[in-house]
């Protein structure tokens, strides 16, 4: 389960490892 807020809340140092094609997979795609 996701934790939605608003405003948003992101973590600067958040960065996806360089060979995933998303940001945020849960996200951008279906299951």
């Amino acid at each position: 389960m996701e934790d939605w807020s608003f405003p948003p809340r992101y973590d600067n140092s958040y960065r996806p490892v360089p060979s995933s094609r998303y940001w945020f997979p849960v996200r951008e795609t279906m299951p």
